[in-house]
């Protein structure tokens, strides 16, 4: 069982400090992609690492290093499905920080799906989407059709903290960028399929790649407050686990 740690080398006070200290709670998979090649490592230790298809590179991240991904060269990090990263009934967040190159097509930040088709997928975090002015999404899919919520436009050339999450009690959809005001969608009682289909970073299994480049990702079964939310952002500095 994880416990949170509370880092004394870092001190702040009230809701930030408690949202800094509780983050460890829930969290189910953490990719700080500080690795220069091969295989990322989950930080968490629970074991969702992700092997790298097609050489993906490194770069400067808004922490440390960053994973770097070509959508020319079809690069991304994935790996087959685990408990942890299968939704099904829970409540979950997924926050990412994204660094866009380029804008145009559907380019996917992280996605849980199979190549049949789109409304086969669990969940997906979309930087870009061509169809819909550019702007990014999440979605989730009760593997018949997709629910999706929609953000602003990301600037290419700079990094963007988004966050996707599933509120059952409020039975909403959320996404939120750099620590703006959340827009949200309702489901209707989606219950996300249990299908076993696999896991990637800077891609969908239905063949959308991300051109440019991602950093400090995690995955949450539950879903983060407000201020563990801006704990994460920082004021646009980022923060890596285990969130000292």
């Amino acid at each position: 069982m994880l416990f949170p740690v509370r880092s004394s080398l870092s001190p702040v006070g009230g809701a930030a400090a408690r949202a800094q200290s509780e983050l460890l709670t829930g969290l189910v998979a953490y990719w700080k992609l500080d690795e220069a090649s091969g295989t990322r490592v989950d930080a968490t230790g629970r074991g969702n690492n992700l092997t790298d298809f097609n050489s993906v590179g490194t770069a400067a991240g808004i922490v440390g290093s960053s994973a770097q991904f070509v959508a020319a060269s079809s690069k991304y990090l994935g790996c087959a499905s685990t408990a942890d990263l299968t939704m099904g009934t829970s409540n979950f967040t997924i926050s990412a920080w994204v660094r866009p190159d380029t804008t145009g097509g559907v380019q996917v930040i992280a996605a849980k799906g199979s190549t049949a088709a789109a409304s086969s997928y669990e969940t997906s975090l979309i930087a870009c989407h061509s169809g819909l002015s550019n702007v990014c999404l999440f979605s989730i899919s009760d593997g018949v059709t997709q629910r999706i919520v929609a953000g602003p436009v990301l600037t290419t050339g700079a990094w963007h903290y988004v966050v996707g999450w599933l509120d059952r009690p409020a039975d909403r959809i959320y996404i939120q960028v750099d620590g703006g005001v959340p827009a949200s969608e309702i489901l209707v009682g989606y219950v996300i399929p249990s299908a076993g289909l696999p896991f990637a970073l800077g891609r969908s299994t239905f063949g959308h790649y991300l051109n440019g480049r991602l950093d400090e990702v995690g995955i949450w079964k539950r879903v983060l407050t407000t201020a563990e939310r801006a704990s994460l952002y920082n004021g646009g500095a980022g923060r890596t686990y285990p969130f000292a």
